[in-house]
């Protein structure tokens, strides 16, 4: 697992790999299967929701789809990754919840 300390100068520190990281680079972690956790350096609090939220952001995820990942409660990711596989978020889409290409880039992110 790849800990990353956020410092308070909002930099972030892989421990791993001893050097600075940016956003971009915990997405890539992420993205190669990776497991990272960012922890705040002075006080410890988990903060890894936070940053993986502001790395979603970041891409132009979308507040639509964010939106809709929240109405889907606890384990959206995987819900959404399966009716992506299904096809079910059909729906979503007819009505404006969430657009198509949001959705791509769900099913790269993924993937």
């Amino acid at each position: 697992m790849h800990l990353v300390k956020r410092y308070t100068n909002r930099k972030l520190y892989d421990t791993e790999e001893r050097k600075y990281v940016s956003l971009h680079d915990v997405a890539d972690l992420v993205r190669a299967g990776k497991e990272v956790q960012v922890l705040d350096h002075q006080s410890g609090e988990d903060l890894t929701a936070t940053t993986l939220s502001r790395i979603l952001q970041r891409e132009k995820m979308g507040l639509p789809l964010l939106q809709s990942l929240i109405r889907m409660g606890g384990d959206a990711w995987l819900r959404a990754s399966s009716m992506l596989d299904e096809g079910r978020l059909e729906g979503l889409i007819k009505r404006g919840e969430v657009a198509l290409g949001d959705l791509q880039r769900l099913g790269e992110g993924l993937a």
